[in-house]
């Protein structure tokens, strides 16, 4: 007989769409907010209208404490999806992931790209079986 009960949990995705206006008043906008005890187990950037500033434009996925710890010089100027690298940092307190762009040359005047984040909480149970 088995004692042991074995927890699941289905993983949560947030998700914000960014425009080049959106970064108009600030290169920083907020994502999603993660709770604490939150891991990120997947994120990916999906850019659906390349960003047409005069020579780069980046986005960088992070946090209030390293700007960059799921991806940085994310390249916005060509569609398709970009995957990020979760870095296996879980929370120790609710705070936002944030999107950093940053750009050179004339200032974008197009350009459409989502942020996803995936992740799981601990101590977290959808289910139990045994």
């Amino acid at each position: 007989m088995n004692y042991f009960h074995y927890e699941h949990q289905w993983p949560l995705v947030g998700y914000n769409e960014m425009l080049a206006a959106d970064f108009a008043d600030a290169a920083t906008q907020k994502i999603i907010v993660l709770p604490e005890g939150a891991l990120v187990t997947r994120a990916f950037v999906l850019v659906t209208t390349a960003y047409n500033s005069g020579t780069t434009a980046t986005l960088s996925v992070g946090d209030g404490a390293d700007a960059d710890r799921y991806g940085s010089a994310i390249d916005l100027a060509t569609v398709g999806i970009k995957e990020l690298t979760p870095s296996g940092f879980i929370t120790t307190a609710a705070g936002a992931v944030t999107a950093t762009f940053a750009q050179t040359g004339t200032a974008a005047t197009a350009g459409a790209a989502r942020v996803y984040v995936e992740y799981v909480v601990e101590r977290k149970s959808d289910e139990v079986s045994e």
